[in-house]
């Protein structure tokens, strides 16, 4: 859930450019955005807190014992 929307967003042009058709990008990108939020609340608070350490300094590498 939470890689699919990013991988999806990435390779759609590419694909649009090679098979020469025109995607109506509107309701795919709702989907992929909803997805998107979605993947935090199926995946925990472990995984939320993962994500918001990338942003913080002073984070730490914990393993559980």
């Amino acid at each position: 859930m939470f890689v699919l929307p990013i991988a999806f967003a990435f390779v759609e042009p590419y694909l649009t450019m090679a098979t020469g058709t025109t995607l109506t990008k509107t309701p795919y990108a709702i989907a992929g955005d909803v997805m998107f939020v979605a993947s935090f609340f199926v995946l925990g608070g472990d995984f939320w807190d993962k994500i918001r350490s990338l942003f913080v300094r002073e984070a730490v590498v914990q393993f559980p014992s």
